[in-house]
C-alpha cells in the first residue's frame, strides 16, 4: 500500500503573489482579500524552485492528495467504499 502525502499548492509548489501580480486592476477590485477565489489564480503562478521536480520525485513513492478550495472554504477528498 502506498503512502498518502497531502499537497498544499500556495506556497508550496507556487508563488501565491506572483498570481496576483498578474490579476487585473478590476480583478484585484472584485476579489479584494479573496485572491484564493479568483478563477484559474493558480494557473497564473509561478513554480516554486524545484517545487515540480521535488513533488515528481514524491509522486513516485507516494499518493498526492489534494485539497482545493471552493469558495475560499477547503473541500475535503470524497472517498468511495
Amino acid at each position: 500500500m502506498r503512502k498518502i502525502v497531502y499537497v498544499d499548492m500556495d506556497n508550496v509548489l507556487v508563488d501565491f503573489k506572483t498570481g496576483i501580480s498578474r490579476l487585473t486592476p478590476e480583478e484585484l477590485k472584485l476579489f479584494e482579500d479573496r485572491y484564493d477565489e479568483v478563477p484559474n489564480i493558480f494557473s497564473k503562478m509561478d513554480p516554486i524552485e524545484n517545487a515540480i521536480v521535488s513533488y515528481e520525485k514524491l509522486c513516485c513513492s507516494m499518493t498526492p492528495i489534494y485539497f482545493p478550495l471552493r469558495h475560499g472554504k477547503m473541500q475535503l477528498p470524497c472517498t468511495t467504499n
